[in-house]
């Protein structure tokens, strides 16, 4: 009885196991595409009303996390680059250039004039969609493998525990 209990937690452990590397691959799309919608909010702010920099952050807080998330430092007396290079950080599951390109953005946001903040903000959301759709087709290839090998792991180690 025991070796039965032991064998069906070990399958739960290895199904649990691929669920969460599934869902990291998921949530890196779900972030990109996330950051895709905040770049164009902000675009159309600041080419078709030419708010600054800093109200843009608080008018959308509530409709972006990671905007909410760096009004705290701002408050502070905190540089909008600086806040927002730290929460870039932060950010588990994208990937190193996934971060460099949210990063390179609030480098240059309000710190030239709008033609060229459009034109920054467009050209990083054509780079932000290009690891979208890499991200998107990584979990159609690999969440289905991590979920089915987590699967089959435990199994096996089902079948050695009994």
């Amino acid at each position: 009885m025991l070796n039965i209990i032991c064998a069906v937690s070990t399958v739960l452990t290895g199904l649990a196991w691929g669920l969460y590397k599934s869902s990291y691959l998921k949530k890196r799309a779900e972030l990109l595409s996330d950051f895709i919608l905040m770049f164009r909010d902000i675009d159309i702010e600041i080419r078709c009303r030419q708010t600054p920099l800093l109200n843009i952050i608080e008018n959308f807080s509530e409709r972006h996390v990671f905007l909410k998330n760096i009004m705290e430092p701002l408050r502070g007396g905190g540089k909008p680059e600086t806040a927002w290079a730290a929460e870039s950080e932060k950010l588990y599951p994208l990937t190193a250039e996934d971060k460099r390109i949210i990063i390179s953005v609030g480098k240059s946001l309000g710190k030239s004039d709008t033609e060229s903040q459009t034109a920054m903000l467009e050209s990083n959301r054509l780079y932000l969609s290009a690891n979208l759709e890499a991200a998107r087709a990584e979990y159609e290839k690999k969440g289905k493998m991590y979920r089915s090998v987590g699967v089959l792991t435990g199994l096996l180690a089902a079948v050695i525990i009994i």
